[in-house]
């Protein structure tokens, strides 16, 4: 079922995807449809022109494939008019690359023209395991299985028949690895917790540096000094197995609030937007870096759970820069009036540190994410606040 060509084949003359080729056409299949012999003989073109907008659905063109010197078969393609069409077809890491692990979310996402909706299909082993559903959950009766998406691009009055693509994972469902982290580290936080059926249960919140790709470097051509994760396995910290393992984790914790940082934005785009989307959440991701040719790739991303806060605008899911922020309090006027002693200390310490002011305001590019939700229940505010702060390997701090 892997990589069918979208060529929109919406074939009369076939059975259970049988294709007849003309002697074996059944009469009462073509009554409907003006048969041509040669393509040559009638253009697609003056078909086209030939046809009004009721008569799509009713004409066939039938395109002669020569099979041998002998035998000719005769493919019908119907005239379909924009037929549902899908543009993409994306999951984390691509089909070929990520890894598959039980109880580990996986999402497809798809691109459509002409379509209002798109069904996914999945199946493990030719099996359907999923009827209709943009994330699935490999189970542990999947472990050692091929999964396979099959994607139909539908709208009211079609129901994509023959517009349809499939699409294999290259690797096969994996049990779990051992994780100790959450188990027995953190068992108490892997107890189902249902807060909306529960009165004053105190806020969950999650924070998580996950550690952006970039940063997870074993490259044996960099000094020995800076190969900070050199002791383990290639195959264990790459992203496309490493990061569906953290989405794993975090999921498991059932966070009210899920603050991240050293999010790559691939990874916040093609994993856990939509994953935890999938799962409840709304969020917001926030880059840092100055600008575009800084970089620099990965930021802070904040989730927090639907069932517990409602939603929250995109405006007002704010993203403040560092250097915005101390050019904008750290002026002679701001320092006067606040009562945060602490700004007087961090701007002593530019003022004699120009090399640190030209970091934090030319280089880093670090940013703070800010966001106030509204509890469901109670309508209390909560003000949330989200960033990474600056860090080396050598640093004294």
């Amino acid at each position: 079922l892997a990589d069918i060509i979208p060529i929109n084949l919406c074939n009369p003359f076939s059975e259970g995807g049988v294709i007849h080729d003309d002697a074996s056409v059944p009469e009462e299949s073509c009554s409907e449809y003006e048969k041509v012999d040669d393509v040559n003989s009638f253009s697609i073109e003056e078909l086209l022109k030939k046809a009004n907008k009721d008569d799509f659905g009713k004409y066939a063109i039938s395109v002669p494939i020569e099979i041998s010197q002998s035998e000719t078969m005769h493919v019908p393609l119907m005239v379909d008019p924009c037929p549902p069409t899908i543009t993409s077809v994306a999951t984390f890491g691509s089909f070929d690359h990520t890894r598959l692990f039980e109880n580990t979310p996986l999402v497809v996402e798809v691109g459509l023209l002409f379509a209002k909706k798109a069904k996914i299909a999945w199946f493990a082993d030719g099996e359907k395991v999923c009827h209709d559903n943009h994330c699935y959950t490999p189970t542990k009766s999947d472990v050692g299985k091929l999964l396979t998406v099959v994607v139909t691009p539908m709208r009211p009055g079609h129901d994509g028949k023959g517009c349809e693509e499939a699409y294999q994972f290259k690797r096969r469902v994996d049990s779990l690895p051992h994780m100790p982290i959450l188990s027995p580290l953190r068992d108490e936080f892997l107890v189902h917790r249902d807060r909306l059926q529960e009165d004053n249960q105190p806020l969950r919140v999650v924070s998580y540096n996950i550690l952006a790709d970039q940063n997870a470097s074993r490259d044996v051509n960099r000094d020995a000094d800076d190969m900070i994760y050199s002791h383990c396995k290639l195959d264990d910290i790459i992203k496309w197995r490493r990061h569906p393992l953290i989405v794993h984790e975090i999921l498991q914790y059932q966070g009210d609030i899920v603050c991240l940082q050293e999010v790559d934005r691939d990874v916040f785009d093609g994993l856990l937007q939509p994953c935890l989307k999938a799962h409840g959440y709304q969020g917001y991701y926030s880059e840092k870096g100055l600008d575009d040719a800084s970089g620099i790739r990965e930021g802070c991303a904040i989730f927090w759970s639907l069932d517990v806060f409602e939603s929250v605008r995109l405006p007002d899911m704010k993203t403040h820069t560092f250097r915005e922020m101390f050019q904008d309090f750290m002026c002679d006027e701001r320092l006067h009036k606040t009562e945060w002693t602490s700004l007087h200390d961090v701007s002593k310490l530019l003022e004699e540190h120009d090399h640190l002011k030209h970091v934090l305001f030319n280089k880093l590019g670090h940013v703070l994410q800010t966001v106030v939700l509204t509890d469901k229940r109670s309508k209390e505010k909560v003000v949330v606040a989200n960033t990474h702060l600056f860090y080396h390997p050598h640093a004294a701090h």
